[in-house]
C-alpha cells in the first residue's frame, strides 16, 4: 500500500499537480469514518480504546514528500530511465534541489543523479 501511495504521489505530481491531500489521513483502528461510508486503510490508525495510533507504511512514505519539500517549491523536469523507479523532483524557495526516487523493486538500485553535468551514484532500497 505504501508503495502505490508514493507512486500514486510521484505520478500526480508530474502530471501537473499542485499539491496532494489525502482525505483520509486519519482513520479509526476499523478504518472509518470516511468521505465514502466504506471502510479502508489510512497512514493514521488510531485506536480510542487504547488510547493508541497505529503508524502504518503509507505514513513514511508520505514524510518522504512532506519532511523536505518546502511550501512553495517549484517541480522541474525530472525522469529515469529505468520502468522500476518513479521519480520527481522540486527546487525548493531556499534553492536546494530535492528528487523522490521510489525503486518498485524488492532489491537494491544503484542510480545516478545528473544535475547541470555532475553526478552524484547512490543506492536506492
Amino acid at each position: 500500500l505504501a508503495e502505490r501511495y508514493a507512486e500514486s504521489i510521484i505520478r500526480d505530481f508530474n502530471n501537473w499537480c499542485e499539491a496532494w491531500i489525502d482525505w483520509n489521513f486519519l482513520l479509526n483502528k476499523d478504518g472509518g469514518p470516511n468521505h465514502v461510508g466504506n471502510v479502508c486503510s489510512a497512514p493514521l490508525l488510531a485506536d480510542l480504546e487504547k488510547d493508541h495510533v497505529i503508524f502504518n507504511p503509507s505514513y513514511y512514505a508520505f514524510g518522504h514528500f512532506s519532511r523536505h519539500i518546502q511550501p512553495g517549491a517549484r517541480r522541474v523536469l525530472c525522469a529515469t530511465n529505468r520502468d522500476c523507479m518513479e521519480a520527481t523532483a522540486f527546487l525548493n524557495p531556499n534553492g536546494n534541489l530535492v528528487a523522490v526516487v521510489l525503486n518498485q523493486t524488492k532489491h537494491h538500485r544503484d542510480m545516478c543523479l545528473v544535475v547541470n553535468g555532475k553526478v552524484a551514484r547512490c543506492a536506492i532500497m
